[in-house]
């Protein structure tokens, strides 16, 4: 737990307020899309803010929902941050209009149900905006499994995203590309955390495809780069192995990995 709230204090830059209460439960809210699809969310905010809050935008695994997220969301919202955790399409209680079988289209794992998932993505951050609490300018995304693939199609589109947050991202989950989505992402800050089985083919093969669209684009800037060796090190108590990667200031990247043994997605705040 400490070490998630470590990564969007330290990593993002997305900079908190300080806060000294929150509420206790967090407020249902409902929310469309722009194809019409009704997304159910829940929205943690402290209490009484001093000013605008940076945010953070939860999207959870396959054939889970926004209730993973019980455990770490109270910790971000302590920490003087808006949050809202959502259920995907077909999942949860995001599974209106009843016509369109959202919920059976994702047990078939309907390829096209979820390369349309960033629009509720982009719901929820026009959700978030029109708040008076919220700082739409300083906004960040963790996702987990599927929820990884989904946080980088839709930041691919928006670069107004500051950060993302990625347990356990997949090459190609359930029909989304990450590979083609990471090279969009550019040279935002981005953070992974995988198992270590997953992080050579998944989370380092991502980190990789960031480092060759960057040496192409910034030859000068990072001729001299080398992706490093893994490193051992300890980090709540359990044995990672970590891989790091920073451009020169001026490309502005900063992307690192985290591989943690035997946990996949959620389950690292189990």
């Amino acid at each position: 737990m400490i070490f998630m709230m470590q990564i969007l204090l330290i990593v993002g830059g997305v900079g908190l307020p300080s806060q000294s209460a929150w509420d206790d439960e967090p407020r249902r809210v409902e929310f469309t899309t722009s194809d019409g699809v009704q997304i159910v969310g829940d929205f943690y905010l402290p209490k009484k803010p001093v000013e605008k809050l940076p945010a953070v935008i939860l999207l959870h695994m396959y054939d889970s929902n926004r209730r993973a997220w019980d455990t770490l969301a109270p910790e971000l919202q302590k920490a003087g941050l808006a949050v809202l955790a959502i259920d995907l399409r077909g999942h949860g209680e995001s599974i209106q209009p009843a016509n369109l079988q959202l919920e059976t289209k994702a047990k078939n794992r309907d390829a096209k149900l979820f390369q349309n998932m960033w629009k509720d993505v982009e719901a929820a951050y026009r959700w978030l905006a029109r708040r008076p609490e919220v700082d739409p300018s300083r906004l960040a995304i963790v996702g987990a499994s599927v929820g990884c693939s989904v946080a980088l199609d839709y930041a691919a589109r928006d670069k107004s995203i500051d950060l993302l947050v990625l347990l356990s991202p997949g090459v190609n989950y359930l029909g989304l590309d990450s590979t083609a989505d990471i090279r969009k992402y550019a040279y935002r800050p981005i953070l992974m955390l995988s198992p270590l089985d997953e992080c050579p083919t998944h989370s380092e093969a991502l980190i990789d495809m960031m480092l060759s669209n960057a040496r192409q684009q910034f030859p000068d800037e990072i001729s001299l780069l080398e992706k490093p060796k893994a490193q051992s090190l300890t980090e709540d108590g359990i044995d990672v192995q970590r891989f790091y990667l920073k451009v020169d200031r001026a490309v502005n990247f900063d992307a690192r990995c985290y591989a943690r043994p035997n946990i996949h997605g959620t389950q690292m705040f189990g």
